[in-house]
Formats: structure tokens, C-alpha cells, sequence
């Protein structure tokens, strides 16, 4: 095994490989490829992948792909910064890593619920401690 005195000794860096009498037999012993073959490999790769038709997907235009939304079954859509969608219990929710639910808008009834799924009341919070700060004066 070589040492990294040794690699220093027998190839200098500064050199660029000029002081070795054979770029390719260089690049044979690192196993390391020229750029002929790298760009070889890569045409080959590409006309593999065209000769696929199964591996391309249809383009969409940005008209072609807004009116594909349009047409499909999104259930909120945004425009400026308000969300339109059909009335439902669970028009937004807001879920923790294990779905239990955060933060409910139910726009159905006109609720909003933080920490259930299922407010009862025009603000309905969950069970658990709350902190209200009211007013805070700083003299």
C-alpha cells in the first residue's frame, strides 16, 4: 500500500499528470475515464431513454395545464390569497405527523377548531391547558 509520501514522490500534482508517459495508461490504473468515453456513455444513455416511449410523459402547455386543474376534482383552489371550495367539516385541516388533528375550519357550519376535528362551537378548543394573554402592559 502506498503512503502519502510515496504518492507525493511518484506523481507530482503540480505536473498535472504530465510526468507520467501515458495519459491513458494514467487513467487505466485509476480506473478513472476519458472524456471521449464519458461523452460516449452519455449519447448512448439518451438515445436509450428516446428509443423508450414508455419513459416520456405528455407536456402541458401552461393554458393546457390550468385548464387540467380546472377541469379536475381539486377540492380548494387559490386565487389571490383566498380559498374557494365546496362547504365541508373538513374544508381545512392542519394534522400533526399522526393525523390527529391541529386545526379544523368547518366551513359547513361556520367553526373553527384547534385541537379537534369536530368544533362545536364558532371557536371550540380542544381539551388541554390554554394561556390567554389578554393585555400586557410593559412600563
Amino acid at each position: 500500500m502506498f503512503t502519502r509520501f510515496w504518492v507525493k514522490t511518484l506523481i507530482s500534482l503540480s505536473n498535472n499528470l504530465s510526468d507520467l508517459p501515458d495519459a491513458g495508461t494514467a487513467r487505466t490504473n485509476l480506473d478513472v475515464y476519458s472524456t471521449a468515453e464519458v461523452d460516449t456513455a452519455i449519447d448512448t444513455d439518451i438515445a436509450t431513454h428516446t428509443a423508450l416511449t414508455s419513459a416520456h410523459h405528455a407536456r402541458y402547455t401552461d393554458a393546457e395545464a390550468v385548464s387540467a386543474l380546472d377541469t379536475a376534482d381539486v377540492y380548494v383552489k387559490i386565487a389571490g390569497d383566498t380559498m374557494v371550495g365546496p362547504n365541508s367539516t373538513t374544508f381545512l385541516q392542519i394534522q400533526q405527523a399522526d393525523t390527529s388533528v391541529v386545526f379544523n375550519v368547518d366551513t359547513t357550519n361556520a367553526r373553527v377548531g384547534i385541537g379537534t376535528a369536530t368544533p362545536q362551537e364558532l371557536l371550540h378548543v380542544g381539551t388541554g391547558k390554554m394561556h390567554l394573554i389578554y393585555r400586557q402592559l410593559i412600563y
